[in-house]
């Protein structure tokens, strides 16, 4: 997962024009993310999902598993929904039951954005920008 994470962060360095959140799970992952050009960057990402699920599927001897079930975007529509995303992004462990606060995740973005940002702020914006029934209307 480690590598996984690094070379996701590469790709979203090299063909995004920001990186905010992301969180790398076993089985899915999510990101925040700044394009212009978001059909290149979904193309990208579908390269990159085939290179990687062909590498793993070789190496558990499982050819024709699906890996990757495809990449869904969601445009951001106000500072509520960036932040919204953002407390999504960062809680997904939480949420999956991995870790109980969300800066234990090792492959997410959140302890580095508790530590840049604080814990106080990052609890305001917790409360501020809450997401109700983990994604139920969040991105509304």
């Amino acid at each position: 997962m480690a590598r996984f994470e690094a070379a996701l962060i590469d790709l979203f360095i090299s063909q995004a024009d920001g990186l905010v959140a992301w969180c790398i799970l076993p089985n899915h992952w999510h990101a925040l993310v700044k394009t212009g050009k978001l059909k290149k960057l979904i193309k990208e990402v579908g390269l990159f999902h085939g290179r990687f699920s062909f590498e793993w599927n070789g190496a558990d001897r499982m050819r024709g598993r699906t890996c990757w079930h495809g990449c869904s975007d969601r445009r951001i529509r106000s500072s509520r929904h960036f932040y919204v995303v953002q407390n999504y992004i960062h809680h997904n462990p939480v949420k999956h039951g991995l870790i109980d606060t969300s800066e234990e995740w090792p492959f997410s973005s959140a302890a580095d954005y508790i530590e840049k940002v604080g814990r106080e702020n990052v609890e305001r914006q917790w409360d501020e920008y809450p997401v109700l029934d983990m994604g139920d209307g969040w991105d509304d």
